[in-house]
């Protein structure tokens, strides 16, 4: 029974560390900062902005021309997708994205891979 109870507690043990070194590497993208990127008809697809209604309702104005190459910051990890994660971005100057919104959704890692983001250097 002994035998048992010391498996066990080394079980927990390396659960724990291991559970603990995922959560490190997780925050790794948290305060980077990256660049928006022209995209043709403003159609970007994995950076979630806002419907025209909704932010000309808000009283802002839809200007995707101001957003080109603008650096943002990633704030905050919101959820995981299948293999990436939805982030929240704030522009760096501390402005509002179209006067309205302090910040928007993005999938880190496909707007990436789709030109829509890059990393600022």
């Amino acid at each position: 029974m002994k035998a048992f109870y010391k498996f066990l507690i080394l079980f927990l043990a390396f659960s724990f560390i291991n559970t603990y070194s995922q959560e490190k590497t997780t925050q790794q993208d948290i305060k980077k900062v990256y660049v928006l990127k022209s995209v043709q008809n403003n159609a970007y697809q994995h950076i979630y902005f806002p419907k025209t209604n909704f932010i000309k309702k808000r009283g802002g104005f839809e200007n995707y021309e101001t957003l080109i190459d603008k650096k943002v910051i990633v704030t905050k990890r919101v959820k995981q997708k299948k293999d990436s994660w939805i982030v929240l971005l704030k522009l760096e100057d501390g402005t509002n994205f179209f006067g309205v919104y302090p910040t928007i959704e993005a999938d880190l890692e496909k707007a990436i891979e789709k030109g829509e983001l890059e990393i600022a250097l």
